[in-house]
């Protein structure tokens, strides 16, 4: 439980725990039902932390999220990217900032 309170906190999700009746023992729907958005997307970061996994692929990280939310998670990926080799997929200056490369990808025709 001490690893998951690290991994928890390192992804901002103390209110949450202290939001929830059983804290972290508290059930929750599938797909993080009961959470919101920015929470669930929390929850995968924490998850992220707990994991030893060298290669990260992370879709919009910051999406739905208010700004003050998203810049905690900004601050996360930031953490995440020190010690993996993370592909990301964002518009937000602020991620892209952190890359080492970034690849623009223009509109895209649909293909019948």
């Amino acid at each position: 439980m001490e690893e998951i309170r690290a991994a928890c906190s390192r992804a901002g999700l103390e209110r949450v725990e202290a939001n929830l009746e059983f804290g972290f023992a508290t059930p929750l729907g599938g797909g993080g039902a009961g959470l919101s958005a920015g929470e669930r997307q929390r929850v995968a970061l924490a998850r992220i932390f707990l994991r030893a996994a060298p290669l990260l692929l992370l879709d919009e990280p910051t999406a739905s999220l208010d700004g003050e939310t998203g810049e905690q998670v900004i601050e996360t990926v930031r953490e995440l990217c020190a010690s993996r080799t993370v592909v990301l997929v964002a518009h937000r200056p602020a991620l892209l900032e952190m890359a080492d490369r970034v690849v623009r990808v223009g509109a895209l025709e649909a293909v019948a």
